[in-house]
């Protein structure tokens, strides 16, 4: 969450659901300072869908690459 781009389009109240995979270093993806600035509560659901949903969660990330390769003519 950036202030300059976010800041304007998310709402008091609002809130981030962030569940990408565990991240290894910092927690880049989400400026907690900011969301608290803001009053955007950020729910921590690390690596969910591939918790519940793993298969799933692994097809969906194949289609989503197999699309981008497709649009980038690979």
């Amino acid at each position: 969450m950036n202030t300059r781009t976010s800041g304007s389009r998310i709402g008091t109240g609002a809130r981030c659901f962030y569940v990408r995979a565990y991240p290894t270093g910092n927690a880049a993806g989400v400026d907690f300072e900011a969301a608290a600035r803001l009053g955007v509560r950020v729910i921590w659901a690390l690596s969910l869908p591939g918790k519940t949903a793993p298969v799933t969660a692994g097809e969906s990330i194949k289609n989503t690459i197999y699309n981008m390769l497709s649009e980038l003519g690979v």
